[in-house]
């Protein structure tokens, strides 16, 4: 005997929880009721709403910034690990990223800002920066922002922000 998967049971088993009492005994459509509302339960526990594993698409990994002290006119390298897991059947999912130039809290300068579409998996990224001659001491901080919206326009938009820093020295 072929079994249908428990999606397929539904409109029949609803059929037969409204007709039932005008075709069989109380007692059999007692038993079609309560089958049904175990199958129905079953259902929804097996299946995931999009907008409930919202916070499962992106992953942040790890960032550094190298190296961790610098001087004016010399080189900074950023590198950050996260992780995208596009929700229900999507093979792919946009993000954007963005990495920003902190100081004191507040984003001095942003260094790039790109949108793709990328396939569940781990990335690494990485980017260069060159400071200027005139770099005033301090501690400065990169900032690489992932967000995305899922594919229900009324659902948040999801992001992770890592950071990494670095200072300055004359």
């Amino acid at each position: 005997m072929k079994t249908l998967h428990k999606r397929s049971h539904i409109p029949f088993l609803f059929a037969l929880l409204l007709m039932g009492p005008l075709f069989c005994g109380c007692a059999v459509s007692d038993k079609l009721v309560s089958r049904f509302l175990e199958d129905f339960q079953e259902l929804k526990r097996t299946l995931k709403n999009p907008e409930d594993a919202s916070w499962e698409n992106l992953k942040a990994g790890t960032i550094r910034c190298l190296p961790e002290t610098v001087q004016p006119g010399e080189e900074i390298k950023m590198v950050s690990e996260y992780s995208v897991r596009p929700s229900g059947l999507a093979e792919t999912m946009t993000v954007r990223e963005t990495w920003n130039l902190k100081r004191g809290g507040r984003v001095l300068y942003t260094l790039k800002e790109e949108t793709k579409s990328l396939e569940k998996g781990t990335y690494l990224v990485q980017g260069r920066l060159v400071l200027p001659g005139d770099t005033l001491p301090g501690t400065y901080r990169i900032e690489h922002k992932v967000e995305t919206r899922p594919r229900q326009e009324k659902t948040a938009t999801v992001h992770v922000t890592q950071e990494c820093t670095f200072r300055v020295v004359r």
